[in-house]
């Protein structure tokens, strides 16, 4: 029977130049070496230390395909935004282009909108006057934007935009501007 100073477990034993050796006491261990050790002997400190790099070999292994996966689909969204760049800015100049468009702005009285929406009032009068003369002759415009009175500017419900189809000047008799015929702008709205 062993004594009290003899190991009864496996050990590790660290020579002068540093390399651990594996003092077997069980079987196992006697056999198969360390892996096979049946003490549950813990790790040596080098074979800790070759199991950590390994592990951190794996790690660094995993990240750097993260990387080029990451990187991958980096150049897949700078490829499409490249394709996409010059539709962008035809876009944007469409919209610039729009915002500078000529437009004529109505305001009207609820009525004479509907009518128009509906499509039974197809001209909108204004008086000939050198107010009107002069935003109407020898002017052209692209479009021509009605509006119920004088709406928020997100209020699209109360406004109407169509294209610019002219104005002549004729002469007319209408209640709104009272019983005697008048010269007016038709401005054509339909």
């Amino acid at each position: 029977m062993a004594d009290a100073s003899t190991p009864t477990r496996c050990y590790w034993l660290r020579e002068e130049d540093g390399i651990e050796i594996l003092i077997p006491m069980c079987i196992g261990a006697a056999i198969g070496g360390p892996a096979e050790c049946t003490c549950n002997v813990p790790e040596s400190r080098i074979e800790t230390t070759e199991r950590g790099r390994v592990e951190a070999e794996r790690q660094v292994l995993r990240l750097m395909d993260e990387r080029d996966r990451r990187l991958e689909a980096q150049a897949v969204t700078w490829r499409e935004n490249k394709r996409l760049r010059p539709w962008i800015e035809d876009l944007e100049t469409q919209l610039t282009k729009e915002d500078k468009m000529a437009t004529l702005h109505l305001p009207l009285k609820g009525a004479y909108f509907d009518q128009i929406k509906s499509g039974e009032k197809i001209e909108e009068y204004r008086l000939a006057t050198p107010f009107w003369a002069k935003r109407l002759e020898g002017r052209s415009y692209d479009r021509i934007e009605i509006a119920k009175g004088y709406p928020l500017k997100g209020d699209t419900g109360r406004r109407i935009t169509r294209p610019w189809r002219g104005a002549r000047k004729t002469t007319i008799t209408h209640p709104h501007f009272g019983p005697d015929p008048v010269e007016v702008y038709a401005i054509r709205v339909n």
